[in-house]
């Protein structure tokens, strides 16, 4: 779900999962996202992802 994709540990968990079975991963970014107070430094992350052969 989209929704996820924001889940540290969903995406983890999912990397590992396409890296055991021999996997590609194809992960989205698009707007950055504040982490931490006001003055943080912005990161990008994973708006959606998935696992293909």
């Amino acid at each position: 779900m989209t929704s996820d994709a924001t889940d540290p540990e969903k995406f983890y968990s999912t990397l590992l999962m396409a890296f055991a079975a021999g996997k590609s991963m194809k992960v989205y970014l698009h707007d950055p996202v504040v982490c931490g107070p006001e003055n943080a430094q912005k990161i990008n992350a994973a708006n959606f992802f998935y696992v293909f052969d």
